[in-house]
């Protein structure tokens, strides 16, 4: 018997749980002029509605690793998928110390901003895909 009321005990309070996670929201919507962080392939929608941004692709990464001497600082360049109520589009951020102006590109009155690229690379140990977070702003202009 203690058993069958453990049991029934489990699965009532997974049904809570589940519900509490549905009003929360998505943990991945962001504000326009607010800082958010996006994982490899992940979306984030934009709560003014009619705009969501993926985490699309790591073009390039050839930033310097931590542990290492390097002739020039490298670049990250990453790619996002741009979702409006019109279509479709993609964007293309560089992140390079001493060009911040690569990092910034413009889109149907959006200004996307790359803050950060992360992990940072060392020479031991490789960057998965999946490993990869970027940090974004998006402002109106």
């Amino acid at each position: 018997m203690k058993t069958l009321n453990l049991f029934v005990f489990l699965i009532i309070a997974t049904l809570f749980t589940a519900c509490d996670k549905k009003n929360d929201g998505n943990p991945l919507d962001f504000q326009l002029g607010q800082p958010f962080e996006l994982a490899f392939g992940d979306t984030a929608d934009c709560a003014c509605d009619m705009l969501s941004v993926t985490f699309a692709d790591v073009l390039e990464d050839s930033r310097c690793p931590s542990d290492a001497v390097c002739f020039w600082e490298g670049r990250a360049i990453v790619q996002l998928k741009v979702d409006r109520a019109d279509g479709q589009s993609t964007v293309e951020l560089t992140s390079r110390a001493g060009h911040e102006e690569l990092a910034r590109d413009t889109l149907d009155g959006l200004v996307f901003e790359l803050l950060e690229v992360s992990p940072y690379p060392v020479t031991t140990t490789p960057i998965e895909e999946d490993d990869y977070r970027i940090e974004l702003l998006v402002v109106e202009l």
